[in-house]
């Protein structure tokens, strides 16, 4: 007989299943999961983006999940970036917000969603993040536990080249691998401080969640 930490286990496990599912997750085939497995860290200094890759013009998702620990205005770094200066992925957490940029720099050929909390983001919150991109028609979403807290068009209606992220190398749970697309605030731009990154990064090439609208 299963006693009551037994069910609340396996209540918040079913719960935490269906925001993802409201994501569309299970229904993606993951192509990439990145973290320092040698190393057994969360952190990933250089992501070969050449090598992982190669095709950059179709959707993709990323998911992950944070956890903010201090609530002093310094809750801030970098998730994930991917490309450069002028054409690149980048999701980072500010004190009170939490961003996605996809595609060129700028929002007539690229995109950003930002969800805004409108005051400092809570210790101790859990957000397991979804962001994905459709280039061919400039848009980028953003769901956090399940739910969508952001979303952005490139005014153009495309991104142009039409491509998520150029060449440059990567990174993940840590400062940039050379320098982060510019729609990112500079203050986003290094490691992460204030916040963790407590699960590695799932990626579902040429796919997106199924309530992305």
């Amino acid at each position: 007989m299963m006693g009551m930490g037994g069910l609340i286990q396996v209540a918040r496990f079913h719960s935490l299943d269906r925001r993802r599912s409201l994501a569309g997750i299970p229904n993606l085939a993951r192509t990439h999961r990145i973290f320092d497995e040698a190393g057994g860290a969360m952190a990933v200094a250089t992501i070969t983006t050449s090598a992982q890759f190669a095709s950059r013009s179709g959707p993709i998702t990323f998911r992950t999940a944070i956890r903010i620990t201090a609530n002093a205005g310094q809750h801030r770094g970098l998730i994930l970036e991917i490309g450069g200066t002028t054409n690149g992925i980048a999701i980072w957490v500010g004190d009170q917000t939490i961003g996605f940029h996809a595609g060129p720099a700028g929002t007539a050929n690229g995109a950003t969603a930002l969800f805004d909390n409108g005051s400092e983001l809570p210790v101790g919150l859990e957000m397991d993040l979804v962001c994905a991109v459709i280039p061919g028609k400039g848009l980028v979403r953003m769901w956090g536990n399940g739910r969508e807290i952001a979303r952005g068009a490139a005014s153009n209606g495309l991104f142009s080249p039409m491509a998520w992220s150029g060449s440059g190398n990567g990174s993940f749970a840590t400062g940039p691998s050379t320098t982060a697309v510019s729609d990112a605030p500079a203050a986003s731009t290094g490691s992460p401080a204030g916040f963790e990154v407590i699960e590695p990064l799932s990626v579902y090439q040429k796919q997106i969640p199924r309530h992305f609208i």
